[in-house]
C-alpha cells in the first residue's frame, strides 16, 4: 500500500513562506523629489537638514518606520557627507 505525504503541513509551510516573503520591506534608495508616504516625507526633510537630524529621526522612530539611513543618502547635502560614509556608519 502506498503512503502519501500529508498535504496540510506542506500547504501551511508554503503559505507561511509566501506570507513572510511578501511582508518583508524592500530596501532601495528613496526618491526624495516624490516621497511615497508620510514617513518618507519626514525622513527626506530630516535628511535635507543634516545627517544628525536624519539620524535622530531614524533613532526616534525606528520601531514605527524602520528607516534605513543609506536609503536617504542622496538627500543628504553633499558637503555634509558622502553616501559611502553614511552607509558605513549605520552598519
Amino acid at each position: 500500500m502506498k503512503r502519501t505525504l500529508p498535504l496540510r503541513p506542506l500547504a501551511s509551510m508554503l503559505i507561511t513562506g509566501l506570507a513572510l516573503a511578501t511582508s518583508l520591506p524592500a530596501r532601495a534608495a528613496v526618491d526624495c523629489t516624490a516621497p511615497a508616504g508620510i514617513e518618507q516625507r519626514r525622513a527626506c526633510k530630516a535628511a535635507a537638514e543634516s545627517v544628525q537630524s536624519l539620524r535622530r529621526f531614524s533613532e526616534r522612530t525606528r520601531t514605527i518606520y524602520a528607516i534605513h539611513m543609506p536609503d536617504y543618502a542622496k538627500a543628504i547635502p553633499s558637503a555634509e557627507m558622502s553616501p559611502v560614509r553614511v552607509a558605513q556608519r549605520t552598519q
